[in-house]
């Protein structure tokens, strides 16, 4: 996906991804929850909050890397509470011909 970088220049962005990285990564977060804190039952909230917390980013980037409909950058900022219009040269502008003359 092209972009610019802080210089101005064009630069290219790569994601890598396969749908078995989902797997992978639920595994992950599923035992990267720390319970060092607060009484038995306490602990036990707080890893439940943290692993759905975890999986809602999951899904977050699962969308984001499975998306072929929304101008990427436009998710990427949706994400960070702003708006943009299609960027055209994102891969999904520019297979939907949205690409920027």
């Amino acid at each position: 996906m092209p972009a610019q970088g802080r210089d101005g220049l064009q630069a290219d962005c790569v994601l890598f991804f396969s749908p078995k990285d989902r797997k992978r990564v639920e595994e992950i977060t599923q035992h990267a929850v720390d319970s060092s804190a607060g009484t038995e039952s306490e602990r036990g909230e707080i890893e439940v909050e943290m692993r759905a917390r975890k999986q809602e980013m999951l899904d977050d980037v699962l969308r984001f890397a499975a998306n072929r409909r929304l101008c990427r950058r436009t998710m990427l900022l949706r994400h960070f509470g702003e708006r943009a219009l299609a960027c055209g040269v994102c891969d999904v502008c520019v297979e939907r011909g949205q690409a920027q003359q």
